[in-house]
């Protein structure tokens, strides 16, 4: 009902304004409205900027999001070997170089593994010792030629499992120093390094002291150095909007995000959708985690175009119009709208030199004079 009195209400006043001004003829299209008329109409104007010569991204809509590793730049940091923590050396979000000691741990398995490496590396020893031995004796032609064959393939055999449990302590996180040093001086490591597979970022750390590990077990993640990606939240009316490709501009980076997917369905918790966008190259101005403002930069305005409000166009008589202010009153310009995005329009002068920089449009109060032109005799085509 308040509605309903309101709408009476303007179109009783709009009816009176159309009487009074059905003396005032147009002086070339000037609409003429009185200063007590302009107020109850609301009409409030806006100055045209200068307007950019060449094309240009338009400001589109504001969006927040997180910084996120890649799915493809994680790595999982897991001990082959079971065991307790000792001693952990890092801590969650911390910068880590590929090798870096994480934390150590007492193995028994570790210490079993190293036992028969070490007899299997002696095995291995005098394997190639008789080789050479029974190689001189066959030479010399004291032992047959079978005996050098069967400490060949002795040698085989032993060198081959000493290999292969070499190959299981580096795994496991001995260096091949270590492993050297276990033959040399034929002693027992009781400590187990845990180290950083990878370089980047630690972005979880699942270890405390006296903690047990089982063989296999994640302990921690790191995100690889590289480009990040950003997820932004975005309401799903306005998802609509975006698609692949477009760009994302961030405040302090230097190159803008390029969005690479657009969630096709909204999350439960917000109603929202995601919007995946990355970087092209990796820069300083972005860190793992943190929460970013981004403006979408997907329509191009062409040069020499003015922006106005939507709202301060109309429709008539299949034409584009606005509205500009003049010393004998309201001027109606014919435009050509060359690009929208959002509120926003860009627009230009169906005839040239009508619009320039600092020219007042109408932004409010257009349907009175909108009015006013229909009562000039314009037929109405369409609505703004």
């Amino acid at each position: 009902m308040k509605l309903r009195n309101q709408l009476i209400r303007r179109t009783v006043m709009l009816t009176a304004l159309l009487g009074a001004v059905s003396h005032a003829q147009a002086d070339q299209g000037v609409l003429h409205v009185s200063a007590a008329q302009q107020q109850q109409l609301g009409i409030q104007v806006q100055s045209l900027s200068v307007p950019a010569a060449n094309t240009r991204s338009a400001p589109g809509l504001r969006l927040s999001g997180q910084v996120i590793s890649p799915r493809n730049a994680q790595t999982i940091v897991s001990p082959l070997l079971s065991g307790h923590i000792q001693e952990v050396r890092v801590s969650a979000m911390q910068a880590v170089r590929q090798g870096q000691v994480l934390a150590t741990m007492i193995s028994p398995e570790a210490m079993s593994l190293q036992r028969e490496y070490l007899q299997l590396a002696i095995q291995a020893k005098l394997a190639r010792e008789k080789k050479e031995r029974d190689e001189s004796l066959f030479q010399d032609g004291i032992i047959a030629r079978s005996r050098v064959e069967e400490s060949r393939a002795l040698l085989i055999q032993a060198e081959a499992g000493a290999r292969e449990r070499q190959q299981t302590l580096k795994a496991a996180g001995f260096p091949d120093a270590a492993l050297k040093q276990l033959v040399q001086q034929q002693q027992i490591q009781t400590m187990l390094a845990i180290t950083a597979n990878s370089s980047g970022t630690l972005t979880e750390l699942q270890l405390k002291p006296g903690q047990k590990i089982d063989a296999g077990m994640p302990v921690a993640t790191i995100s690889k150095n590289g480009a990040f990606w950003v997820e932004f939240q975005v309401a799903a009316g306005l998802a609509a909007q975006i698609k692949s490709g477009d760009q994302i501009r961030v405040e302090a980076c230097q190159d803008a995000l390029r969005v690479t997917a657009v969630a096709a369905h909204v999350q439960t918790e917000t109603q929202n959708r995601i919007v995946r966008a990355e970087q092209s190259k990796p820069e300083s101005c972005l860190q793992l985690n943190q929460f970013v403002e981004g403006r979408l930069e997907s329509a191009q305005i062409p040069a020499a175009s003015f922006a106005l409000p939507r709202s301060a166009i109309i429709q008539l008589q299949g034409k584009s119009w606005i509205f500009i202010r003049q010393p004998q009153g309201y001027l109606p310009v014919a435009v050509n709208i060359v690009q929208q995005q959002g509120e926003q329009s860009w627009i230009r002068a169906v005839q040239e030199k009508q619009l320039a920089a600092g020219v007042q449009v109408v932004v409010k109060g257009i349907s009175g004079l909108k009015g006013l032109m229909l009562g000039m005799g314009g037929e109405q085509e369409g609505d703004h």
